[in-house]
């Protein structure tokens, strides 16, 4: 089953196009790659940002890719949180 091609319809892209205007110009704005370079709607620019990991920050798309020492820091925060938690229900819960 195929789409049938529509007047109004937007045009399709890759995510591939996206990444490649972003590497010519990290700084062009939302706006800019959604109607000027694309044509399709800004939900569908975002959709696409969100799929190749892309962050704007001072004014430029970025990677969202986290370093190995994030990661290790988030699951050692993680894992004394759910100790702190578990310790804390088997204390309220020392009667059963």
């Amino acid at each position: 089953m195929r789409d049938k091609e529509r007047t109004g319809q937007s045009k399709k892209f890759e995510d591939v196009e996206l990444q490649e205007l972003l590497d010519e110009n990290p700084g062009q704005t939302f706006l800019k790659l959604s109607i000027d370079r694309l044509n399709v709607t800004p939900m569908t620019i975002s959709k696409h940002l969100h799929a190749i990991r892309k962050i704007h920050k001072e004014g430029r798309w970025l990677s969202h890719e986290m370093s190995e020492n994030a990661i290790l820091n988030r699951l050692s925060i993680a894992t004394s949180l759910f100790a702190r938690q578990r310790k804390k229900f088997f204390v309220a819960h020392r009667d059963w």
